[in-house]
């Protein structure tokens, strides 16, 4: 009798912790992006926007950027990393306060770096060094603070109140250990390992995809998704809680076909068959996805209390604003601020063009603004911030 009721008693348990299971992904807000055969057009007057403001970074052989690489905001400030590497602190209006950190080999310079987190409450920026189980830790004003211990091979990282998530790659070898992402301190202990839900062997050809792992902040929430899963989660309570659903109708890559790579070729191949999201941010109401699928590239926009707005496009957003170019959401800045960018010389060349001049935008006196802006700048100036807001 007892032991029937125990037996009884843990069907009844397992039923219930399934039900949570599934009842938590049913009610999941579920984007459907899978039929990339049907684009449509996007402009700004669609999604709602307000207005677009253009803020020219400060240019100066001493800092002068290649294309920016990833752009966060501190209060006051914002930090680009570009893609030599460089961290360039400037103020929201674009002028240039200080360089922060030095390339090179000495104990206080790093050689190479793939990502950087900011600590807003003590104003500092945190660097991985991929190779050498250590982050990096200096001052907004530039100066060297100290080095702490992380998880090897960490290659993106967030700072939140509970601590640094840290997502660390491991290309060579037997994939992989139990874990894959772990939240540490501000001395580098480590509080809490996160045991990978999805698990491949190697095969001799070790190499990943740049899109293994998105990690984004919006509101003092970070987002994670993995490459091989359409759930988005947050990190929440310190466990990653499923939050919405980018739905690629099966196109996602499997675990299966990432261990069937064994070559450059394949690797090129198993890409192309699949869907990867190469950025996505919330923005207001929206959710934006930025993906590809066999070959091509494509943008997505959802509504969280909209259903039937639901549009895939293959283009820029058409600015019909002021007439200025597409444009292309990078991060967000805001709750209702997203933030694009466009290099000087590609800015005047579009001010330059045929298609500028016959445009006729919602605000015409914009129009004149952008072309007396584009106007003044220099061909090899530093790029051209643009912050996108949407009506209240």
């Amino acid at each position: 009798m007892r032991i029937t009721y125990l037996i009884w008693t843990i069907v009844v348990i397992s039923f219930v912790s399934c039900t949570s299971q599934n009842n938590t992904e049913t009610s999941l807000t579920r984007f459907n992006i899978e039929d990339t055969n049907k684009t449509s057009k996007v402009r700004l007057s669609d999604l709602n926007v307000k207005s677009i403001q253009y803020v020219p970074l400060e240019t100066d052989t001493n800092f002068l950027m290649s294309d920016i690489n990833k752009l966060v905001t501190t209060d006051s400030t914002l930090v680009i990393f570009d893609f030599n590497t460089n961290f360039f602190h400037f103020d929201l209006n674009g002028y240039f306060i200080n360089k922060i950190g030095t390339i090179g080999k000495g104990p206080q310079e790093y050689q190479f770096a793939f990502d950087f987190t900011i600590d807003h409450k003590k104003k500092q920026l945190l660097i991985p060094i991929m190779n050498e189980s250590r982050l990096m830790i200096y001052s907004l004003n530039g100066k060297f603070i100290k080095s702490i211990p992380c998880p090897k091979y960490t290659r993106n990282l967030f700072h939140t109140d509970e601590g640094i998530i840290c997502r660390c790659d491991y290309y060579g070898g037997k994939y992989k250990g139990e874990n894959s992402i772990f939240l540490i301190d501000d001395k580098g202990n480590i509080i809490k390992r996160f045991s990978d839900k999805y698990k491949y062997i190697n095969t001799s050809f070790t190499s990943g995809f740049r899109e293994e792992f998105l990690i984004y902040n919006h509101h003092e929430n970070v987002y994670t998704k993995e490459i091989y899963s359409d759930t988005v989660f947050v990190f929440k309570n310190l466990k990653f809680e499923p939050a919405f659903i980018l739905d690629h109708g099966g196109k996602t890559i499997s675990v299966e076909a990432r261990e069937k790579i064994d070559n450059f070729d394949s690797f090129e191949e198993i890409a192309d068959q699949h869907s990867k999201e190469i950025n996505m941010l919330l923005w207001g109401d929206y959710v934006f996805s930025e993906f590809s699928f066999q070959g091509s590239y494509y943008n997505f926009f959802g509504s969280f209390h909209d259903k039937d707005f639901n549009i895939i496009t293959k283009d820029l957003i058409i600015n019909d604003i002021d007439g200025g170019p597409g444009i292309l959401l990078k991060t967000t800045i805001a709750k209702n601020t997203a933030i694009s960018w466009v290099n000087a010389f590609d800015l005047k060349a579009h001010v330059a063009s045929d298609a500028f001049k016959n445009s006729t935008p919602l605000f015409p006196e914009k129009k004149k603004e952008l072309e007396r802006l584009a106007n003044s700048l220099d061909q090899n100036d530093n790029p051209v911030l643009m912050l996108v807001k949407l009506k209240e």
